[in-house]
């Protein structure tokens, strides 16, 4: 049940117990461009946590969020805590383990179409770089294959991490190729 919502420093939230062993952020591979979107727009989705017996905010949900919010600030200082009753263990371990074997990751089609999107919108490179923190390579090849049309319809929609946009082979010529992009 919901308590409230609630900005709240993140270095006042405690973290609990979490079925993820690894805390460390800098072990994932997009862990510079998370903390760089994170530092530049804060803490998108609320930050799930209960009151332990001294009142203070226990994070169930969300450990990398906090965690890195707290390393590298927001723009506000604060993040969005979603304050919820104490779970039961089994359910705490059940939400914490449904919330992350459930995730499905973009796929370059989304990647590419958001990109697109944002420039259609006068959202510069540049831009896009900063406030989705993707390296700006990816950005760059993500705006050359969505100007080529004919380049459009062979795109395949499968999965990369979040961050990253795969090589793609786009035509500059008559039997010309050149590289859309890098792997990073």
């Amino acid at each position: 049940m919901l308590e409230h919502l609630l900005q709240v420093e993140p270095g006042d939230l405690i973290i609990g117990a979490n079925i993820r062993t690894a805390t460390c952020t800098d072990s994932h591979a997009d862990a510079k461009q998370f903390a760089a979107s994170i530092k530049a727009r804060g803490v998108l989705e609320a930050i799930t946590c209960h009151r332990d017996p001294d009142n203070r905010l226990v994070v169930l949900r969300g450990q990398r969020r906090a965690i890195v919010a707290a390393q590298v600030g927001t723009p506000t200082v604060t993040v969005p805590v979603r304050v919820v009753d104490t779970p039961g263990e089994v359910d705490r371990i059940t939400d914490q383990l449904g919330e992350n074997v459930h995730r499905e990751p973009m796929v370059d089609t989304d990647v590419f179409g958001a990109v697109e999107q944002l420039a259609l919108l006068g959202v510069s490179a540049t831009q896009i770089t900063k406030q989705v923190a993707i390296p700006r390579s990816h950005v760059d090849a993500a705006l050359t294959v969505t100007r080529a049309p004919h380049a459009r319809g062979t795109t395949p929609a499968r999965a990369v991490p979040a961050g990253r946009t795969p090589v793609r082979r786009v035509r500059s010529g008559p039997g010309r190729h050149r590289d859309a992009g890098a792997r990073r």
